[in-house]
């Protein structure tokens, strides 16, 4: 008896000691996600790999807490709501429960990455189901058959890869400009303005570069693999403060929207897009995936606002063939706020 006692009081220990490693290592991946991801390798690794298999470890040291060690129930609580929340970006915007409707002008917006295989017929029916204000599409291979499936009531403006459709006027679609870009360099953002019963409004199209390259020479492990990574990111980040370096020129209400490439959460996120409100963060549910793997999910595409804006509810939708979702989102605004 005493054997067994001595066994499980060690075995008790061990769970002990396991159950706080794990503890440790998870917030060291999130730390790496924070501070690392789209900065450093292995951060953007974590960013872009499937994070739910952070929770398999977390199965067994759960089963065996219940038999042995029921003291580690709460710091497996604690790991489990890192690994969801902030690990995997599981959302739940408690203010908004909270938060009083306000009778204001309501603009409805969606984005999609079409990935050059999404079907115009089936994003436009998504449209009209969702009553859409603003559509903003990327990587239109044929920009002119798209601009032809939107009816007589809408203006519809193409530019490179990018169309922006709405209900109400549009300017036309201005392209970004690098200085010394080599002739045939991607446009990757563009812009116009919406008239709006409140005023113009600012709309932003982007797709900046994608770290698909980087990421499949480390999984194919070619030669100078992290190198190849490295400039990956560095050329990303690039585009992404060209970009918000372009937004930040502009006066008045703004909505940017598109295919970043990069996930919310991160400080190189937020140091290029800080100043705006990521509809999702402030009025999504769940964990909001719009781009799909074999094994995962990850949330790249996003709607951001100026503070004139208000998101009320922000969802990705069903699939229409792109390896991307639509994202919709709900914003409101008020005279108060949008000058």
């Amino acid at each position: 008896m005493r054997r067994r006692a001595g066994f499980g009081s060690q075995l008790a220990r061990l769970i002990e000691i396991f159950g706080w490693l794990y503890f440790v290592f998870v917030l060291m991946v999130w730390g790496s996600l924070v501070y690392g991801a789209d900065r450093h390798w292995l951060g953007t690794l974590i960013e872009f790999g499937p994070r739910w298999m952070l929770l398999i470890p977390l199965i067994p040291l759960v089963l065996a807490a219940l038999c042995w060690q029921r003291r580690m129930w709460w710091s497996s609580g604690i790991t489990l709501y890192v690994i969801l929340a902030p690990v995997c970006g599981l959302n739940l915007p408690w203010s908004m429960l909270f938060a009083p409707e306000p009778a204001t002008v309501q603009l409805r917006v969606l984005t999609l990455n079409t990935d050059g295989v999404a079907k115009p017929a089936d994003v436009l029916a998504l449209v009209e189901e969702h009553q859409v204000d603003v559509v903003f599409l990327q990587e239109c291979r044929n920009v002119d058959l798209w601009a032809r499936q939107f009816g007589p009531d809408w203006q519809v403006r193409a530019q490179a890869e990018f169309i922006v459709a709405a209900r109400h006027p549009l300017t036309d679609l201005e392209p970004l400009l690098i200085e010394n870009a080599p002739p045939g360099a991607r446009h990757f953002a563009a812009r116009c303005q919406l008239s709006t019963a409140l005023g113009s409004v600012n709309l932003v199209a982007l797709h900046t570069y994608s770290p698909r390259r980087g990421l499949a020479a480390i999984r194919y492990r070619e030669p100078n693999a992290l190198q190849t990574l490295e400039q990956n990111m560095q050329r990303r980040a690039r585009e992404a403060s060209a970009v918000a370096s372009w937004c930040a020129s502009l006066r008045g209400p703004t909505i940017i929207a598109g295919d970043f490439n990069q996930a919310a959460g991160s400080s190189a996120f937020a140091a290029h897009w800080g100043r705006y409100s990521d509809a999702f963060s402030v009025a999504g549910i769940g964990w909001g995936a719009t781009f799909y793997s074999r094994w995962h999910g990850v949330r790249i595409d996003h709607v951001l606002v100026s503070t004139a804006w208000q998101p009320v509810a922000c969802w990705p939708a069903c699939d229409v063939g792109s390896a991307h979702r639509p994202l919709i989102a709900t914003l409101y605004a008020s005279q108060a706020t949008f000058h």
